[in-house]
C-alpha cells in the first residue's frame, strides 16, 4: 500500500513519521523532509503517545526524575512559564546516574544533570 505524505509538517493524529528525502533541482539535491506534527512537537508526541497506550507521570522535582525514571523512558521538560518544549529519552545508566540522549547537541547517553526544569514529564510504554 502506497501513502501519499505531503512535503512539510503534517498535523495528523494517526500517524507519526519523519522520512528525509531528496529534492533535485537540476544537478544539486537539497534534503527535505515529510514529518507529522507528532514527531516534532513535545505536545502532540505526548498526545499520540497516551492515545497509543503509554503511561505518563508528573514529577515535580530532579529528584524525583533520579528515582522514577528508567532505561527507555522519553521525559518532557517544562519551563518556567509553564510550557513543555523539549524531549529526552533515558538511554543507560553509569554509576547510578541516568544517561540520556537527545539531539539538541547531539547528546548521547550523556548523563542527566539538574538543569532547572520546573517539572519533568514521564512517558512509559
Amino acid at each position: 500500500m502506497s501513502i501519499n505524505i505531503k512535503t512539510g509538517i503534517t498535523n495528523t493524529v494517526s500517524r507519526w513519521y519523519s522520512i528525509k528525502y531528496d529534492e533535485w533541482h537540476g544537478n544539486n539535491s537539497v534534503y527535505k523532509w515529510k514529518e507529522s506534527s507528532y514527531w516534532i512537537g513535545v505536545e502532540d508526541f505526548y498526545a499520540y503517545s497516551i492515545r497509543n497506550g503509554a503511561r505518563s507521570y508528573i514529577c515535580d522535582s530532579f529528584r524525583e526524575i533520579e528515582n522514577r525514571a528508567r532505561i527507555g523512558d522519553v521525559v518532557k521538560l517544562k519551563i518556567s512559564n509553564g510550557r513543555w518544549y523539549h524531549s529526552i529519552m533515558i538511554t543507560g545508566e553509569s554509576r547510578g546516574k541516568l544517561l540520556y540522549s537527545g539531539h539538541t547537541n547531539d547528546h548521547s547517553n550523556t548523563e542527566l544533570r539538574d538543569t532547572g526544569e520546573s517539572q519533568y514529564r514521564i512517558i512509559r510504554y
